[in-house]
């Protein structure tokens, strides 16, 4: 969806797929459950809510700054989100009813497409029917890195008291701990180290910290590459470990060296990068003792040259380029005494001119390409590497022994909805200031509702008491901006949630009580200047009328 390669058509179906998928409350809990719980796997659906927020800020009133595909997409884009909301209020539904009315105003059969009622409350009470069986079975069919953790207390749990938490909510919590540790890390890399070192998610051994660079998602590379360069035994000792996960068996040297480098950014100063280089070549060379290379010293010194050639090649202040005479020169003698073969620096020469060495970051995804060739060229590249993606994912899923969870705890939502909350919010405020748009208007205003019902099921204050105080301020009643007719329908939301949610908000009160009142005295000042109106009238014809000469004829 980010990519600025792929097709609209490409982009609609996607966006039509998760349309579908948000639709479907039992998938969307059990993927959180199976990916966003676990602390070896993506965050599925937090990044599905973050992606998709991004497509739907495009949804704009002019008309002529978007395409009509590219509108299309964005409101698909709305939907899924506004989509999402309503599976989440379905799935709460068990508690909605025993907390409140049951004529909520979300039920099935006017919130999800192609679901009866019927089959609502089939599937309401085989999940509630389920929460008990659900804490043996996951207990039974959890990940192996969910074996240690206590299960006694994976059922569902009531509302507003102290609630125990399950499995899955503890592995979320964990892993939210360690998405802040790489977040300390990013910015100061021994801080993020010893936040997790203090979280009991890391040992302070090189091994596991350098199995924690691997890692590599949501790590910054700079500091990877800063944290390794470090003078400190410890850091060299995990610079070495860190080294060593790598494989270059069978690799040319050049590949080999592209492979390290795409994996962090080597820190600037000269005897930093020496000690990396030096551990590579060693690696290198235990990996590929049959190679051209006669020891490892000779395989440190061509990859400083092949360091500095690509640099260049491809550094645009550089105006005499090497030639490949220069570079056979540059590396003669250089094999223990002996040359390497002519051929086999003319292919390193080459492929280094064709593409310069790049870390992960530095992948080139540019503009829209306008030669249609071009285009479809980044279009297959990318199109590879999802598949290689895939492919790996898979493989390694079927070497895995983690099973599929089925939830059937209700309280699983509460993470969910914590965590997707925050950018819809921002879209949907967004949108609600920018947009003239009747169908939009709809989409944003009920993702409120929705919002605002699923905190209140949950006692989510935080999030409750700003999803009212967005809607609160885009109804205009506290400050003297001109009103539109979507001020109007932003303040009928918010009487609406206010009756559907009444005993349950709680702080928001104080928002939804200075909109009323504000209400009252607009309505009240509004009737004032009416009669005023009305009795200057009636003063002004009564004048008329029994004024001087009235009624005497000429």
């Amino acid at each position: 969806l980010s990519s600025p390669h792929s097709l609209a058509s490409q982009k609609t179906e996607v966006l039509k797929f998760f349309l579908s998928l948000c639709r479907q409350p039992q998938i969307l809990v059990d993927i959180f459950v199976n990916y966003d719980c676990d602390i070896e796997k993506t965050n599925v659906i937090e990044k599905m809510a973050n992606e998709l927020a991004a497509v739907a800020k495009g949804v704009v009133i002019q008309d002529h700054q978007v395409t009509d595909a590219e509108r299309s997409i964005q409101l698909l884009g709305l939907e899924s989100l506004v989509a999402m909301l309503r599976s989440l209020v379905l799935w709460s539904r068990i508690l909605s009813e025993e907390e409140f009315a049951k004529d909520d105003g979300f039920g099935p059969a006017d919130s999800l497409d192609d679901q009866s009622s019927d089959k609502t409350s089939s599937d309401d009470s085989s999940s509630s029917s389920s929460s008990s069986s659900s804490s043996s079975s996951s207990s039974s069919a959890a990940p192996p890195s969910l074996a240690n953790a206590n299960m006694g207390n994976s059922g569902s749990s009531l509302v507003g008291g102290e609630k125990p938490v399950d499995i899955f909510t503890q592995q979320k919590l964990l892993k939210q701990q360690l998405a802040h540790g790489k977040a300390q890390f990013n910015i100061k890399p021994s801080k993020g180290i010893q936040y997790l070192v203090d979280a009991g998610i890391l040992t302070l051994t090189s091994k596991d910290v350098a199995k924690f660079l691997h890692s590599g998602e949501g790590l910054d590379l700079v500091a990877i590459g800063e944290y390794i360069g470090e003078y400190k035994p410890f850091n060299k000792s995990v610079m070495y470990e860190y080294i060593d996960g790598f494989s270059f068996v069978g690799l040319t040297i050049d590949m080999a060296l592209r492979q390290l480098l795409a994996a962090f950014r080597l820190p600037k100063e000269t005897q930093q990068i020496d000690r990396i280089v030096e551990k590579f070549a060693e690696r290198y060379f235990q990996n590929n003792p049959e190679s051209v290379f006669v020891n490892a010293d000779a395989v440190y010194v061509f990859s400083y040259h092949m360091i500095m050639l690509a640099t260049d090649l491809h550094n645009k202040r550089v105006k005499n380029k090497m030639t490949k005479a220069e570079w056979i020169k540059n590396n003669n003698k250089l094999n223990e005494g002996t040359n390497f073969p002519e051929h086999f620096l003319i292919n390193i020469y080459d492929r280094i001119a064709e593409e310069e060495f790049k870390t992960r970051d530095m992948e080139d995804h540019g503009s829209d390409a306008v030669d249609p060739k071009a285009k479809q060229m980044m279009i297959d590249k990318e199109m590879r590497l999802m598949i290689q993606k895939s492919q790996e994912m898979m493989q390694e899923k079927m070497q895995s022994n983690s099973v599929f969870i089925r939830s059937g705890n209700i309280e699983h939502v509460k993470p969910i909805f914590q965590v997707v909350c925050w950018p819809m919010l921002a879209v949907f405020s967004q949108l609600l200031e920018t947009t003239e748009d009747r169908d939009v208007l709809a989409l944003c205003l009920e993702g409120f509702k929705c919002a605002v019902r699923v905190s209140s099921i949950f006692y989510l204050d935080l999030e409750k008491n700003a999803f009212v105080s967005s809607l609160g301020k885009f109804t205009l009643l506290n400050n003297n901006r001109e009103m539109k007719q979507k001020n109007v329908e932003g303040i009928k939301c918010l009487i609406e949630i206010t009756i559907q949610n009444g005993n349950h908000l709680r702080d928001s009160w104080k928002q939804v009580l200075q909109c009323i009142s504000r209400l009252a005295k607009h309505h009240s000042l509004g009737e004032t200047i009416l009669t005023i109106s009305s009795s200057n009238n009636a003063g002004s014809a009564t004048s008329t009328v029994s004024g001087p000469g009235a009624g005497s004829l000429p």
